[in-house]
């Protein structure tokens, strides 16, 4: 079947919308649940980030075994249902351990990569280009707060979790459509599948490094929640003060922007933003990483904003292929459980380093971007 003979499903526009904000709430959720736990079943290693990678490393290998074939309305609704109940039941287990945890990496990992192909059915059956998903993003990362926020209430009961990712799993199944055909496999960055990949044509350019820093700033932000909400209490403040102020930090700015016109250089405005993160950690104590790292966040959703409005980068700025989602999962894993190892060898010093880096890299491409000539970019 072809997709322009497939029918339009009624409230088309308002399915695709919940089932992006479901799907941001699953990401989202995932970096700061399965660190939490990870943290309380796993933490003597890489601060518990083993769960994190496992998820990263299993949406990258679903994605390249899934994304060759064609899904069916019936096939993808199985796959849903059978990860939202392997999860629930991993998370409702009587007494949690860290098989439990990996094998919740797991499921969690297979419920993202189902709900991205939702998301790719409901666009395939669109009667008009669809909005870029940052409102979505927004009610995700809201959901994901409110379930997950609070990592020391999650670390004390995840049953409430469970039953939630078996009500998504079953709600995302329903808004399929009933005729569809949906391709697996995803495009570089956000959305549909999220990781923090690899940009190459954004590297290859010195002028357009900002933007990609910022890409990165996703994975040591994230990564770090769990650890960072141990930190948070000897400034005392509550972990869901915390998450709440890093989830706004990435995905306000963005919606701040949705309605305004894109700029000229966005690398520009976004090295400046990484180096006033870079500034921060001059200050002393915790609060400067923190400071740092809320501004790198504000960094990384200036970027998404604005790849969002530039659908394309000047053909000279393409050169080579997108890597292959195994690779950038798998990269990103080794990343994150070296952040992990990091972290408990050096405490705040490692993420310190880490957010003076991607600084570093704001300030050079600044002066780059500077004396450059504008060019459009990717989307994100």
């Amino acid at each position: 079947m072809r997709d322009h003979d497939i029918p339009p499903a009624r409230l088309a526009a308002q399915r695709l919308w919940l089932a992006r904000a479901i799907a941001w709430a699953l990401l989202l959720g995932g970096w700061l649940a399965l660190g939490a736990l990870g943290r309380q079943q796993l933490g003597a290693f890489a601060a518990g980030q083993g769960p994190v990678a496992l998820w990263l490393l299993s949406i990258g290998g679903l994605l390249t075994l899934a994304g060759a074939r064609r899904w069916s309305a019936a096939s993808l609704r199985f796959l849903l249902m059978l990860a939202g109940v392997f999860a629930a039941a991993a998370l409702l287990a009587p007494r949690q351990a860290g098989a439990a945890v990996l094998a919740v990496a797991v499921a969690w990992a297979a419920l993202v990569v189902a709900a991205s192909f939702t998301v790719r059915a409901l666009r395939g059956v669109q009667q008009r280009k669809p909005p870029a998903p940052i409102a979505p993003a927004l009610a995700g990362a809201v959901l994901a707060w409110a379930l997950v926020g609070d990592l020391d209430a999650l670390r004390s009961n995840a049953a409430p979790l469970g039953f939630t990712l078996l009500a998504a799993a079953f709600l995302l199944a329903a808004l399929l459509p009933a005729r569809m055909n949906a391709q697996g496999g995803c495009r570089s960055g956000l959305f549909d599948c999220s990781l923090p990949l690899l940009t190459p044509e954004l590297w290859r350019h010195p002028a357009q490094w900002p933007l990609a820093a910022a890409a990165l700033g996703m994975l040591p932000m994230m990564a770090s929640l769990p650890v960072m909400a141990d930190w948070c209490g000897a400034l005392r403040w509550p972990a869901a003060l915390g998450t709440a102020l890093h989830l706004g930090a990435m995905l306000l700015p963005a919606a701040c922007l949705s309605g305004a016109a894109p700029a000229r250089r966005p690398a520009l405005a976004v090295g400046m933003v990484l180096a006033l993160g870079g500034a921060a950690l001059l200050m002393a104590g915790l609060s400067a990483l923190l400071a740092a790292s809320l501004m790198h966040g504000v960094a990384w959703s200036l970027a998404w904003s604005a790849m969002l409005k530039r659908p394309r980068l000047a053909a000279n700025a393409h050169a080579g292929p997108t890597p292959a989602p195994v690779l950038a999962a798998a990269l990103t894993a080794v990343a994150v459980l070296g952040l992990g190892v990091a972290m408990d060898r050096y405490g705040p010093v490692a993420l310190t380093a880490v957010h003076a880096l991607l600084a570093v890299f704001g300030v050079f491409g600044c002066l780059r971007a500077y004396q450059a000539t504008p060019v459009a970019l990717s989307r994100v």
